[in-house]
């Protein structure tokens, strides 16, 4: 089985374990505590990796580490897949669906095994953008906006592809190229998120979703925290069938952390 290996360079690399090594231990262990952001604990003879002050990778077993050190703990890189086969407005599609668009269950659709999509807006610029990108990718859609509405914006097409899907493509983490990453991650701003300038949030009570996004953005070179709110917004609490203590955001930065090092006790 491959595992993910950092490179000198901050990118990353699937690679094949030269062994696996498993010992029974019992003594002193050691702990790396970053705010609750970076954590583990581990025997005094483990290499850790840091970047020092100079930017240099530098590697030393824990046991040897002062209690602070001028430098961070890589806890990001950069990994480019061989691309996923679908379009720049292909991907920003997904994006748009997995948020705020449906399935339209109805008979004549399910029996003929057609994928016809609804999406029910609030918001005039999402309805906007979701035109523009059909547009771009030439597919008929039909639109209405009825004021009288809750959601006044409406469109609607077919999935002839049959690409769209709630949960995001987990396999996407390895194929996609550098490129299509970063649209990803920048596309989310318009849907489930907003960038309030020094960061990409993203919110979800999809579990699946959070966890894809932020290790998504960790092998795109973005830092990224999951803090768990308790509502999502008016719709979400008047709407059963949503779990708020399920819902999450994800905080994608770009830039490090300095990491601080103590002993356990």
């Amino acid at each position: 089985q491959q595992v993910m290996q950092y490179n000198a360079d901050g990118s990353g690399s699937f690679v094949t374990p030269m062994a696996y090594i498993k010992h029974p231990y019992s003594g002193e262990l050691y702990e790396v505590d970053k705010g609750g952001n970076y954590y583990t604990c581990t025997t005094p003879n483990h290499n850790m990796v840091y970047i020092n002050k100079k930017r240099i990778p530098v590697k030393r077993k824990i046991s040897d580490m002062p209690n602070t050190i001028q430098g961070y703990i890589p806890r990001t890189l950069t990994y480019c897949g061989d691309g996923i086969r679908l379009s720049d407005d292909e991907i920003r599609l997904q994006v748009a669906f997995s948020a705020d668009g449906c399935f339209n269950k109805s008979k004549r659709y399910v029996t003929n095994n057609i994928h016809r999509i609804r999406f029910n807006f609030t918001k005039e610029r999402k309805y906007i953008r979701l035109k523009q990108i059909l547009n771009n990718l030439n597919i008929e859609y039909t639109d209405t906006y009825n004021p009288n509405r809750v959601n006044p914006y409406y469109i609607g097409f077919e999935d002839t592809k049959h690409i769209l899907t709630k949960e995001f493509n987990i396999s996407w983490l390895h194929m996609m190229s550098l490129e299509q990453k970063q649209l990803f991650i920048n596309e989310l701003q318009y849907w489930d998120g907003y960038n309030d300038g020094s960061r990409i949030n993203y919110s979800s009570s999809n579990q699946h979703n959070i966890d894809f996004v932020q290790m998504l953005s960790h092998t795109t070179g973005y830092f990224a925290t999951i803090q768990r709110t308790t509502c999502k917004n008016k719709a979400m609490m008047n709407n059963p069938s949503l779990d708020p203590t399920k819902y999450c955001t994800v905080r994608i930065y770009k830039h490090k952390h300095y990491s601080t090092w103590q002993k356990a006790n």
